[in-house]
């Protein structure tokens, strides 16, 4: 059991895939942006912070996430999926 280090006040969904845990985050219009974070399970250590600032996402308040043919499948409550490659 460990403890990852809190991002962002409006944590949403997370998935576990491949070693790593996905989370997304945000509330952009409650000025929180939205972002993904990539945490390693073994190094019980953020690895990486996606910026989507500059993307279609950016706007979303993004609520879940999941993956499917190596791509990370997230979800907005505007009802928009979106399809991220990373492998």
């Amino acid at each position: 059991q460990f403890t990852l280090p809190y991002v962002e006040e409006f944590a949403q969904g997370i998935t576990i895939y491949g070693g790593k845990l996905f989370q997304v985050f945000g509330y952009p219009t409650g000025g929180f942006p939205a972002q993904i974070v990539v945490s390693s399970l073994s190094a019980h250590a953020p690895m990486a912070t996606l910026d989507i600032s500059t993307t279609s996402i950016s706007l979303e308040e993004l609520e879940d996430c999941a993956v499917y043919n190596n791509q990370l499948v997230v979800g907005a409550t505007s009802n928009n999926v979106y399809a991220i490659e990373f492998c």
